[in-house]
């Protein structure tokens, strides 16, 4: 049997496994609000570097975001996306995106969690 959770930093991941929806492996719990889940999938990617010879490696932090929505998950890689989870609240997202560009680039996490809590979970 697998770990069905854990917590690190005061963060939780639960392990997710939806193969038909090629959902596998653990998720940080970004935002639960009503029927909304909001999770984070951190990923590392390595990269071997030689100079003056001698070989090291760079890793390179990376994270994708996946919503649980009506029993269904989506992964969501851009705006498009979402506005088409929910396009009925297209105005809103685009304006939120707008007014929290900065956000967007220096703190995604945040910025899910906002777009969650004040646009998409009203």
């Amino acid at each position: 049997d697998k770990v069905s959770c854990f917590t690190i930093d005061n963060k939780l991941f639960t392990r997710l496994s939806s193969k038909k929806e090629g959902v596998e492996g653990y998720f940080e719990i970004v935002c639960n609000q009503n029927d909304l889940v909001l999770y984070k999938k951190h990923h590392k990617n390595i990269s071997k570097k030689i100079d003056l010879g001698r070989v090291y490696y760079e890793f390179f932090e990376k994270s994708s975001y996946l919503l649980r929505f009506e029993n269904s998950y989506f992964k969501l890689i851009n705006k498009s996306a979402i506005i088409k989870i929910f396009p009925d609240k297209k105005r809103l997202i685009n304006k939120f995106y707008s007014r929290n560009n900065f956000m967007l680039k220096n703190n995604r996490d945040q910025f899910m969690v906002n777009l969650f809590r004040d646009v998409i979970s009203v």
